[in-house]
């Protein structure tokens, strides 16, 4: 009996062998859909293959990227001239006998929106002998990643790249020092606006590092502190980047609230909201971010200041103190018009008039 099994089960295994022979010959390979006399028939055509798109080209040239423009007619608040480092011809309408202002804006904008336009026209409209710059970061500052990936993302990568910026600004001002039309870096003023306020104070350290002189002047409006708290003093703002470094907080519990020039303003205790903003403030100077109506009002309060040299800070501890006090200590004026002399917190109540929108 065990002898007939053997050989039954002998039978059936050749007979599966067999049977998966013949199938691999003439129905193709059976783990093989495309293989065989059942793979699809190649279609011939004799049109010529579409060539394939060029690669994306993932780095921007620093060239590219960030960009300078000058407005020299106050008559034309609208006319500008890009100047071109390495050109000297775009330094046609550059006044030699005017110190410079570069005005560098924030992230996710560039230097077509409010700030830095309305800023500029403030300086152009109250006649100040000066080469108004507006530095156009926007390859950097304007990714298109949709409103959650631009803050979780975007903003990231725009924080590693200010180092970069702030290197290409201060290939600008070598340049003008180069081509003798900026005789004295000590005459050059920066105001910078969130993340422009970083980008200025690493243009500064270079400017100090090629030419052993300090810039004279870094306006930080609400520097960009979300990721700078412990980050490197030369990839930073820092009050060694510039002989005055004055600071605007207005929201400075949600960004970079500490003290960290040599004079800090806090219009109506800076921060965390402001007069005419709440904190459900969504998409304003930077989309998806909260607070950023706040935020926005220090570039607002900065371009009322330039029209208006009677607004004036006074020195206190706290916005509590500045409140329980019924007289000013050590006034000075508020933004624009602040003494280089002024060292220490400056407390003062404001409001900005125009409503906030959106850019």
């Amino acid at each position: 009996m065990r002898k007939l099994l053997k050989i039954f089960c002998k039978a059936i295994a050749v007979a599966l062998l067999v049977l998966v022979n013949y199938c691999d010959l003439t129905l193709g390979n059976w783990r093989d859909p495309y293989y065989g006399p059942f793979q699809p028939p190649t279609k011939k055509t004799t049109t010529t293959p579409k060539p394939r798109p060029p690669p994306i080209q993932r780095r921007i040239s620093q060239r590219d990227a960030v960009k300078f423009f000058l407005y020299p007619n106050p008559n034309d608040l609208n006319y500008k001239e890009e100047i071109v480092v390495g050109n000297n011809v775009s330094l046609s309408s550059y006044n030699p006998n005017y110190y410079p202002i570069l005005l560098i804006h924030g992230y996710m904008q560039n230097f077509t929106n409010r700030y830095p336009q309305r800023t500029k026209d403030a300086y152009l409209r109250m006649g100040f002998k000066s080469n108004i710059i507006l530095v156009d970061w926007q390859g950097y500052s304007q990714p298109d990643l949709g409103r959650i990936a631009n803050m979780a993302v975007g903003y990231p990568r725009a924080v590693k790249h200010v180092p970069r910026i702030g290197k290409r600004v201060s290939t600008l001002l070598m340049f003008l020092i180069t081509e003798r039309v900026l005789k004295d870096p000590t005459s050059i003023h920066m105001v910078g606006f969130s993340l422009g306020a970083e980008i200025a104070g690493t243009a500064g350290f270079h400017v100090k590092r090629s030419t052993g002189q300090l810039v004279g002047r870094i306006t930080a409006l609400e520097p960009g502190g979300i990721s700078y708290h412990y980050s490197n003093p030369r990839d930073r703002l820092d009050k060694a980047d510039a002989t005055f470094v004055d600071v605007m907080h207005t929201a400075a519990r949600s960004f970079r609230g500490n003290s960290i020039g040599h004079v800090d303003f806090y219009p109506n205790g800076g921060g965390p909201t402001q007069p005419g903003c709440t904190m459900l403030d969504i998409v304003q100077d930077i989309p998806g971010l909260q607070g950023s109506c706040a935020h926005g009002r220090a570039w607002e309060y900065f371009t009322d200041s330039v029209y208006n040299k009677k607004l004036y800070a006074c020195q206190s501890t706290s916005y509590m103190m500045y409140k329980m006090k019924n007289y000013c200590t050590k006034p000075v004026a508020f933004g624009q018009y602040a003494s280089p002399q002024a060292k220490g917190d400056y407390f003062l109540d404001v409001v900005h008039k125009d409503a906030h929108q959106a850019t």
